[in-house]
């Protein structure tokens, strides 16, 4: 009886403690699996890192001798540039109403298409854009040259400067009316009291630049950069900066009147007592923009956004609101208290309806059925 308790009492402890081991071992079988994995894990991703890391390796190593390569062949024509430039003195200095010969002319702007752009790297960075400093270095020369507006007329209509890299340029007070200048890099250049009327600056860089009492009437900024940009009493009439990005740039008493500014962001940006008269601003962003004072009378905000921006003493007459976004839901009544001119115009043809669509809440402008 003894023996059959004492085997009895065996077996469970033998049971436990193969339960106990048992359970022990799914555990350790667990830990095990976990710790695989983080294991593979870790390896995939390094691998992942080390192949992504090579990559750019390479890209950086082929845009070197890329930009190697191109460098080389611009700096040949280095000599036939100084050539060029001598013989503008030399046509300048002979004629007393500094003009250029067509000789000249051909030859500067054969040279300017012969400097083309390329891929920059600085340190690990590679630029997003080709460039070229070359063509860069032209215009800085042409610029400071005194000729008649006749011949610098000819000379930008047949020459090319898309692309030059112009980055922190001194170009104040500088004539360059009808210069091509799509996709340059002019980023904190000094533009102050520039002559860019009629100029193409399609997709240009224009962020922090001092565009200050500049002119650009007639320009085409289409899709161009100019966030930071200093543009206080700037002129800009019937410009084309559709789709531009201007965040936070400074406009005060910029004259934009029948500039086209459809799909712009000016989130940010002052435009105290700034000329918009006119202007076509379809689906424009003016989030938080400074409109203080501003002059939009016949303007179209179709669907633009003025959400949080300053209206206080803004001129909207007959400006057509149809669409617009805002971010009150008393906005029509504190047209008023912010002296808005055309307010009670707005007022009448006007009513405010809540947009349920979106997450945030905000309104937008419907015409009342008369």
């Amino acid at each position: 009886m003894k023996a059959a308790n004492k085997s009895s009492r065996v077996y469970r402890l033998v049971s436990r403690v193969g339960s106990i081991l048992l359970k022990n071992l799914k555990l350790f079988i667990g830990i095990a699996i976990g710790i695989l994995s983080v294991i593979i894990y870790e390896f995939f991703n390094s691998e992942m890192k080390w192949n992504e890391e090579q990559r750019f390796h390479n890209k950086v190593m082929i845009a070197q001798q890329t930009e190697l390569i191109e460098s080389k062949k611009n700096s040949a024509l280095l000599d036939e540039m100084s050539h060029a430039v001598n013989q503008m003195h030399d046509d300048l200095n002979r004629d007393s109403k500094r003009i250029l010969s067509d000789e000249t002319i051909a030859r500067v702007a054969a040279l300017s298409y012969s400097f083309t752009p390329y891929i920059h790297v600085d340190g690990d960075s590679i630029s997003s854009k080709k460039q070229s400093p070359e063509r860069g270095q032209l215009l800085l020369v042409i610029a400071g040259m005194k000729m008649d507006t006749s011949s610098f007329k000819r000379l930008m209509q047949q020459s090319l400067f898309s692309y030059a890299d112009l980055s922190k340029a001194d170009l104040k007070n500088a004539y360059l009316k009808g210069a091509t200048l799509q996709g340059a890099n002019l980023r904190e250049a000094n533009l102050e009291g520039i002559n860019l009327n009629e100029a193409n600056l399609k997709s240009a860089d224009l962020w922090g630049a001092n565009l200050k009492h500049a002119n650009m009437n007639l320009a085409d900024l289409t899709s161009a950069e100019l966030s930071w940009a200093n543009l206080n009493d700037a002129t800009l009439k019937r410009a084309k900066l559709n789709k531009a990005i201007i965040k936070s740039a400074q406009l005060r008493k910029a004259d934009l009147s029948g500039a086209l500014l459809v799909r712009t962001d000016l989130s940010g940006a002052f435009l105290n007592e700034g000329n918009l008269k006119g202007t076509e601003m379809l689906s424009t962003k003016m989030y938080r923009t400074n409109l203080s004072g501003a002059n939009l009378s016949d303007a179209n905000l179709t669907i633009s956004s003025v959400a949080e921006a300053n209206l206080t003493g803004a001129n909207l007459s007959r400006t057509n609101l149809t669409g617009l976004i805002v971010a009150s839901e008393n906005w029509l009544t504190l047209l008023d208290e912010w002296k808005v001119i055309g307010a009670n115009e707005i007022i009448s043809n006007y009513q405010l309806i809540a947009d349920t669509i979106k997450l945030v809440p905000h309104y937008h402008l419907s015409n009342r059925v008369k």
